[in-house]
Formats: C-alpha cells, structure tokens, sequence
C-alpha cells in the first residue's frame, strides 16, 4: 500500500489535521477541541477556516474521505452550528454519512464525510463499541469507534523491464573453441598487439552468441525477511478466530478475537524490532550500508545506475 504524507503551507488554529494519499484516495483526519474559556476557542473562526480548508481539498480530483472527531452534536439538526457546519458541506458538494451516537452521552460527535457523487463507501458507517479497558478493567475512554467498508481496488504492484543473460548456460568448452577458431582464421597476424585485440573482441562478442540478452517484466514485491514462521502462524490462529466470532456473534468469542489481534501486533513488533536491531548490529561502523538501511526504512527509491557498456 502507497501511503504519502501531504504537507501544505497554511495552517489552522482552530482544529488539528492530518492528511495523506493512500491509492489515489486523500484521507484527512481532523480534530476539533470543544470551545471553552480555557482554549479561547471561536466556532466563528473555526468555520472560516474550515471552509477554507474544504475549498483546498474538493479541487483534487481523487476520491476524498475527511473523519476525525469534531465536537459538533449532528444529530441535533434545531443547533444553529450543526446546521451551519452540514451548510458548508453541502455547498462544498460533501455529505456525512454517520447515522449512529458515537459517543457515550448519545450525541453524533464523529463523522466519516465524502463526496456526494462518490461511491466510495459501500454502505453506511458502522458505530461499535471498541471494549477498551484500562488496567484496572474500567471502560478506556466515552466514544465508539466508527468502521467503514471502502470500495477500493488492491494496488497493481510495481513492474520493472529488466535485461539479463544466462551465464550459467555458457558452455567453457564452446567458449574455449571460439577463441581457438578466431586465431586459427588470423594465423598471419602474430603481432602482440593485434592478438590482444582478437582475444578481447571474441570475449566480448563470444557472449552474444552463447548467452544472448533477454528481457522479461518482473513484480517488484516488497521485502518482509522479518516475517517469522511464528508470525505466519498466530496470523493463521487469528484468522480461525474471526471466522469463529462472525459465525457466533458470541462476546467471549470477540474476547478470543480481540486478543488474538492484540498477540499478532506486538510479534509483529517486535518482529521488525529484533531483526533491524541485528542488521544494524551486523553493519557495524559501516557508514554505507547504515544510510542504505536507513533509505529502505523510510521508503526511499533508488534505481542503480550502471555503465552503458
């Protein structure tokens, strides 16, 4: 999965965001901190640059989708503010598409929010409790937690043309026979000079004929040395447990579910961890091999440039 940060030179004062292109789609994830005596917070303000921030993202033509938590009781369609903010969406051609309280007091606070002429969503949101808890077993937090079906189609992994030649298939024998046919047709030419440059041309040529260059298209595919055996297999228990949990819709079966999840996620962990900490400790000093690590980390891409000859 492509995922790339967008970063964008004005800011806002009034609500956090956070915005990245994930396969053509743009996700902004917003905030909003409820106005108080505190934060000095304006809803006035915020709407201004709300409306200014929409206007910067509905003129990208990619499939669009803002969420986060705004603080606004949507569901309350006699407040003045809900009624202002949906206005703004609507004369940015946007809707919202949460049906269901999000939050424990019974009022719509979070949104999952689209174009209207988008079918991006398949379905409306589903609002369920997350069944957080704290140490001490008492509930983590007072919102529920909002899931969506997207339809988005699996990204086509990257190909390259390469060229190579099968070295393998050269027989030394044939090789050998080559450069004996070449001076045998050059018997009368027996200066050194000119047997340095038979022998070298017919080394350079000899491979045309015995392993000739071919091309093939090749699926790049992404590097996972640190996924474990162990890995593979609380994945596979993980999957057993969610085809159990849909099947019964039993409580103790999301437990077994849920806890499954939580298992694969911290080997995964600490899976990567354990193996970028042993290469790092392999390399050593090694300036070069740390920088290149290093690139590979943060996704940076960089084709090989090799001689033309």
């Amino acid at each position: 999965m492509d995922v790339k940060v967008v970063s964008r030179e004005d800011t806002f004062t009034h609500f956090e965001y956070l915005e990245c292109v994930i396969n053509f789609t743009r996700l902004c994830i917003i905030y909003r901190p409820p106005p108080s005596k505190k934060n000095q917070l304006r809803n006035s303000v915020f709407f201004d640059e709300w409306s200014q921030f929409l206007d910067s993202v509905v003129v990208d033509p990619k499939e669009l989708i803002i969420t986060g938590d705004l603080n606004f009781h949507l569901d309350d369609l006699q407040d003045p503010e809900t009624v202002k903010f949906l206005r703004i969406l609507d004369d940015h051609g946007l809707v919202q598409h949460v049906r269901e309280p999000t939050h424990s007091g019974g009022h719509i606070l979070d949104v999952v929010i689209v174009r209207v002429s988008s079918s991006i969503l398949h379905g409306e949101p589903c609002v369920t409790d997350p069944g957080l808890h704290d140490k001490n077993s008492n509930p983590a937090g007072d919102l529920l937690a909002i899931s969506s079906k997207l339809s988005l189609s699996k990204p086509t992994r990257e190909r390259k043309a390469i060229k190579f030649r099968k070295l393998c298939d050269i027989v030394i024998s044939d090789l050998s026979d080559s450069i004996h046919s070449s001076f045998e047709l050059q018997k009368g030419e027996n200066s050194v000079e000119n047997s340095v440059h038979l022998y070298n041309t017919t080394l350079q040529n000899g491979p045309d004929s015995l392993a000739p260059v071919q091309s093939k298209v090749i699926t790049i595919r992404p590097d996972c040395a640190w996924y474990t055996g162990e890995l593979r297999a609380a994945k596979r228990e993980r999957r057993k447990a969610e085809r159990q949990m849909r099947r019964t819709g039993l409580t103790v079966h999301k437990e077994i579910f849920r806890s499954h999840c939580i298992q694969v996620s911290k080997l995964a962990i600490r899976s990567k961890r354990s193996y970028y900490s042993n290469k790092i400790v392999e390399m050593g000093k090694d300036q070069k091999q740390l920088y290149c690590l290093t690139n590979r980390l943060m996704g940076t891409k960089s084709d090989a440039v090799l001689p033309t000859h």
